[in-house]
């Protein structure tokens, strides 16, 4: 869908990558965020884990792939960012697809790895309320990639709920060729 061509872009665009980064070190207080969301100490503490360790790590690690892909700056290309229906209609380049499965592999070894013994639907309620936190801090502090924070977050909370929907559709297929034996 048009949310995932446009994150792809975003996770392969080394300026707005730099420019979440900047907002996930300097303008977010991921503590205060998390310390007005999350009652729970034990959800607080994965979920600030996840924000400040794995984020951080995975953005790190996705900017150094970048700039050995591709060191020359990204300032000249502008319609990476578009929202134009035909290039979004275009196929995912390798590079885009690469950066989606990446960022789909940190969201199930950080959330779904860590949270494993908590029923999902609240974690993904945690996960998507404290995102939304997130972004409202990050307003208040004139923060440089607001546009990409709020694609990137559509983008996990979208994924996450189809990850959700997905493995309780196998658990009901495994139960259904149970009670068939």
């Amino acid at each position: 869908n048009s949310v995932s061509m446009v994150a792809s872009n975003i996770l392969t665009n080394k300026q707005e990558l730099y420019n979440i980064m900047t907002d996930l070190r300097q303008n977010l207080d991921i503590n205060f965020v998390l310390s007005l969301e999350m009652a729970d100490s034990g959800m607080r503490e994965k979920m600030r884990s996840v924000l400040a360790n794995d984020l951080a790590s995975f953005l790190e690690h996705i900017n150094s792939i970048n700039m050995k892909t591709n060191p020359k700056s990204d300032s000249g290309n502008k319609k990476e960012m578009t929202l134009d229906p035909k290039y979004l209609s275009d196929q995912m380049s390798t590079k885009q697809s690469e950066s989606l499965q990446r960022l789909s592999t940190f969201l199930i070894n950080s959330i779904y790895k860590r949270f494993r013994n908590s029923d999902f639907n609240d974690v993904l309620l945690q996960v998507s309320f404290t995102l939304t936190a997130c972004l409202r801090y990050l307003t208040t502090t004139g923060n440089t990639a607001f546009g990409s924070w709020w694609l990137i977050r559509c983008w996990v909370d979208d994924y996450l709920g189809y990850k959700n929907e997905f493995f309780k559709f196998q658990i009901f297929l495994n139960e259904l060729k149970k009670q068939k034996k």
